[in-house]
């Protein structure tokens, strides 16, 4: 006698589940996603700059500008991500950073006073309690 591994209801089960993870995964997609993001450059604790995740553009602080970089600082945004592209630190640590486009993940860099953050609704930052990498 030959026995089926599944039979017809064990794959309506799996299908049902499928079905519904991927409706899950749709919604939270959705819900989640960073369409209306900004990125909040701050010097020293103060706001000098906001710009849009979704244009593509660079901002250059310059050392005259602001007495406590190392150098001039570059910040790209592209592709929906921001960037510490161009920098003065020691072994560069600032612009080793990876490119985010995540509200929990600011771009740092101390050496010369600088954090960028994006920032999206309120939603969206209350959605995720951590993050793991």
């Amino acid at each position: 006698m030959s026995r089926k591994l599944l039979n017809r209801s064990d794959w309506v089960v799996l299908g049902t589940i499928l079905i519904g993870a991927l409706v899950l995964y749709g919604l939270f997609h959705f819900l989640f996603s960073q369409s209306s993001s900004q990125v909040s450059v701050y010097y020293d604790d103060r706001l000098v700059a906001t710009l849009d995740l979704n244009q593509d553009e660079t901002l250059v602080l310059s050392k005259a500008d602001y007495p406590l970089l190392l150098d001039d600082l570059e910040i790209t945004v592209s592709n929906g991500k921001v960037a510490i592209t161009k920098e003065t630190s020691p072994n560069h640590i600032c612009s080793r950073q990876a490119p985010t486009s995540s509200t929990l993940t600011p771009l740092v860099c101390l050496p010369n006073h600088v954090v960028v953050r994006v920032e999206g609704d309120s939603l969206q930052e209350e959605g995720l309690d951590s993050v793991i990498r």
